[in-house]
């Protein structure tokens, strides 16, 4: 479960959704978790060296398991 504070970075199906292409590579940080139905909530991300926030399913996005040291 993603929970805010949470390191995410774009899914496989996130990767190939056209309005996400931007975003691949980048890291971001779950900043709010909005509920729109029972079932289903937007999971709103602030990315670091992208756009300010932008909201997202939980099926585009997947927790980052380790983060790149840059060399």
């Amino acid at each position: 479960m993603i929970k805010v504070g949470d390191l995410v970075e774009l899914s496989a199906k996130g990767k190939d959704l056209m309005y996400c292409k931007h975003l691949s590579g980048k890291i971001g940080v779950v900043v709010e978790l909005k509920p729109q139905e029972k079932w289903r909530y937007y999971i709103q991300v602030s990315w670091m060296g992208g756009p300010a926030r932008t909201k997202h399913l939980r099926s585009t996005l997947k927790l980052v398991s380790k983060i790149p040291d840059g060399t």
